[in-house]
């Protein structure tokens, strides 16, 4: 049954990607959204209120996306080995430069992409 599914998978493998990223990307997007899943508020909720819940939501997503990487690699989907995550040239140019981009973007955003959805919503809000 697998073979199958991989067969058909890779005689139009763009299309599958394209619609499941589509699909998956907007569901995701929706239950972020609805449940403020946020890796600072995580770590803030620790520090100022000793709660766990939103990291262990983190942890679980860790270990979620490592088993099904690992999944799709064994039964044949994809090869990791050639991700360009495992690659052994490390360009320290473009990394400081983009980890500083986003760094002050996500200053300048008050670390929270929600608040990008819900900024035009409040500046509506505060017209009237």
């Amino acid at each position: 049954m697998i073979e199958a599914w991989k067969e058909v998978i890779l005689e139009n493998t763009g299309l599958y990607v394209g619609w499941f990223g589509l699909i998956l990307g907007i569901i995701f997007g929706y239950v972020v959204f609805r449940t403020n899943y946020c890796a600072m508020g995580s770590i803030s909720d620790i520090v100022n209120f000793d709660d766990y819940r939103r990291f262990r939501s983190w942890i679980l997503a860790v270990a979620v996306a490592m088993i099904g990487a690992w999944g799709v690699q064994y039964i044949g989907v994809v090869d990791l080995s050639q991700s360009i995550y495992l690659n052994t040239n490390f360009n320290w140019l473009g990394n400081i430069a983009g980890g500083l981009m986003f760094g002050i973007a996500w200053f300048l955003r008050a670390a929270a992409c929600q608040k990008i959805w819900s900024a035009p919503v409040v500046a509506i809000s505060d017209i009237s």
